[in-house]
């Protein structure tokens, strides 16, 4: 999606749109590894998707690697299979994706409406907000799992609405970081 800028000098080009031109001009060639500080940085949310999509499927399909460092937690996500947190030049966690979660992230977030206000009463599940048939809490799911919340909250009153949520990768980072 350049076509517009293509004969403009790059001098009054955006930083979005010199981002994009750079990625192009960086992929012309295949390459076999590339290198990538800040991929997304000043991309809208549509770019940032088609560049993440696109190195993805270069790592898929044309089995290119791909060495990202972003402080945008969704770069790292979406598009890598390993991490590497590093803090002062030390490697403070190495390893995949969804291993940093099993380790770190088996928090959930809940938010339920609950077709009646009841008192929650277990110590496993704290409360973050408690507005009326609204609540908000969090749990660890090595002490308590999703069935269990569950079979709590269902206990006095139906549930009209649930969301649960992970610990955001973000959260996990911080702590990797403090526990050093």
């Amino acid at each position: 999606d350049v076509e517009e800028v293509i004969h403009k000098p790059t001098r009054v080009l955006s930083l979005g749109e010199r981002m994009k031109c750079e990625f192009i001009m960086a992929m012309l060639h295949n390459p076999q590894i590339v290198f990538l500080d800040e991929p997304t940085i000043g991309l809208d949310l549509v770019a940032k998707d088609k560049i993440r999509e696109f190195l993805t499927y270069l790592n898929k399909e044309k089995g290119t690697t791909l060495l990202v460092t972003s402080h945008d937690m969704a770069d790292i996500v979406t598009v890598c299979n390993d991490l590497i947190v590093i803090d002062h030049g030390n490697v403070v966690f190495k390893g995949p994706m969804n291993q940093v979660a099993d380790i770190h992230g088996r928090r959930r977030f809940i938010d339920v409406e609950l077709t009646q206000n009841v008192t929650i009463n277990d110590e496993r599940i704290r409360i973050l907000n408690n507005n009326g048939r609204k609540k908000s809490f969090v749990v660890d799911l090595e002490n308590i799992s999703i069935d269990e919340v569950i079979g709590v909250l269902t206990k006095n009153a139906g549930i009209e609405d649930m969301q649960i949520s992970s610990t955001p990768i973000e959260d996990i980072i911080k702590e990797i970081y403090n526990a050093k």
